[in-house]
């Protein structure tokens, strides 16, 4: 029998000059490299193979971890075993084998993490026995390897061009301000953290009396479009917070863009909510937005539908901080994500359920289930609609989500409002949380009718397209 009875790995690390050594960051110290993600894009910087084994040192670029990992191929009679520690030089912070995994002859076993900085260096010994005996003196290795360079410097710049207005002078000093000051503090760490799959080398911060949806600002491929109406009362911490939030679309296009004929990796809600939560994250640093202006647990609560998290923006924040809470890791596992990832899978194998159950359920911590309700003065006409519309819930919902290849609801609230005349839904579905108002005048009219022309043109029964109109199809 063979015995591999030790392998130490010794991290020499320089923690200085590492965007992302925050709080955040050492989170992940002894934390699994899988189950937080941080190995879906590790690559091996260093190995050293004998025998059939191989010594790896891994690490993330998303996480800025490493990790050591040793591969066991067990050959004939008896079993590899073995032992693997990583260390980190600066502060002494170690772990030893703490994982295994088989995969037919094949098995190996690795470390939890420590964050890393640069330079990475590496110390192997590698000993072995045989039916009790040492094989010849342990073998020593050292490796080392150099992080990449850092990300090129990305310009911030300006574009007052498109104004047919005089603007105020103070306004324009604010804005180059709040520029020159993320150019310099803010835009290299956001850069080395999120990366720059755009390659931009400058990015224009175009100025525009007013934008569409009167929007305050818009990310667009290599520019930023600013309203001037909506911000010119803005501060500069405001301003600079502006910045961030949209900068950040641009240094994430890689998931929340389509690329040919694939969907973007991130839903909008995440997107927008993780545009915030690195907007609050850098305003800690200048003062500007605060967790404050977060929308509390109990406001929440309270008003499920109006801070619902599909909205984006701060309501998204504080449901992605609460993720992050319940399973350290998660924010690093959303950066993880590339092309081709299905969002809802990946989500549901991470959490077990689709996000709008986990947000309602947990984070909500309300109840589930199809509810009814009714507000006025009770019609004979009143009830006999009000009856067709609980049967087709009862009786169509089932067989329409899945003829739909939807999600049952979570949660169906539908209030008959007779004082409104209105059937007032409440809904929250894996893809979605909405309220949707429809006239029982219209209800009545379809069901009458029996078929109803869909917006594809197709004709569907009134209960398809009734129960569409609860779905917002």
């Amino acid at each position: 029998m063979r015995k591999i009875f030790a392998v130490t790995l010794s991290i020499g690390l320089l923690c200085t000059g590492l965007p992302g050594y925050t709080a955040e960051a050492a989170s992940y110290d002894g934390t699994d490299p899988v189950k937080t993600g941080c190995s879906k894009d590790a690559v091996t910087i260093q190995h050293h193979t004998v025998g059939n084994s191989k010594l790896e040192l891994r690490r993330s670029q998303t996480c800025k971890t490493v990790w050591s990992q040793l591969i066991l191929n067990s050959s004939g009679m008896g079993t590899d075993v073995g032992n693997v520690t990583v260390k980190r030089q600066s502060d002494s912070k170690s772990y030893q084998t703490s994982f295994l995994h088989k995969q037919g002859s094949k098995k190996w076993i690795y470390t939890r993490q420590v964050m890393e900085s640069s330079p990475v260096g590496a110390h192997a010994v590698i000993g072995y026995q045989e039916d009790g005996h040492d094989l010849g003196d342990p073998l020593e290795l050292t490796v080392s390897a150099v992080r990449k360079n850092k990300a090129p410097k990305i310009q911030l710049a300006a574009d007052f061009s498109n104004l047919t207005i005089r603007i105020q002078p103070t306004y324009k000093a604010r804005l180059q301000s709040a520029i020159q000051y993320v150019e310099t503090q803010i835009l290299p760490d956001m850069a080395e953290k999120y990366g720059n799959p755009m390659h931009l080398k400058r990015i224009n911060m175009v100025v525009r009396e007013g934008l569409e949806a009167d929007n305050v600002a818009e990310a667009w491929d290599d520019y930023i479009a600013i309203s001037y109406h909506k911000t010119k009362g803005y501060s500069e911490n405001k301003l600079r917070d502006i910045l961030i939030h949209e900068i950040h679309h641009l240094l994430a296009s890689d998931k929340n863009m389509p690329v040919d004929d694939k969907p973007a990796v991130w839903p909008h809600w995440l997107d927008e909510g993780l545009s915030h939560h690195a907007m609050f994250t850098y305003a800690k640093r200048y003062g500007g937005a605060t967790q404050a202006k977060l929308p509390s647990r109990k406001q929440i609560v309270e008003h499920p539908f109006k801070h619902a998290f599909t909205g984006g923006y701060e309501d998204a924040t504080a449901f992605i901080q609460f993720l992050e809470r319940k399973s350290p890791g998660t924010i690093r596992f959303f950066y993880s994500m590339k092309q081709g990832d299905n969002f809802e899978r990946e989500f549901k194998k991470r959490f077990k359920q689709d996000p709008a159950a986990l947000w309602y359920q947990e984070f909500l911590n309300k109840k589930s289930g199809t509810f009814f309700s009714a507000k006025g003065k009770e019609t004979a006409e009143a009830r006999t609609m009000e009856q067709k519309v609980k049967r087709i819930i009862q009786k169509d919902l089932a067989s329409y989500v899945k003829k739909k290849q939807l999600s049952s609801p979570v949660y169906l609230h539908v209030t008959f409002d007779r004082n409104t005349g209105k059937v007032v839904v409440r809904m929250v579905s894996s893809s979605s949380v909405h309220v949707t108002k429809i006239k029982n005048s219209d209800i009545r009219k379809w069901l009458k009718n029996k078929q109803v022309t869909n917006v594809y043109g197709e004709k569907v029964k009134a209960e398809e397209y009734i129960l569409d109109k609860f779905y917002n199809q």
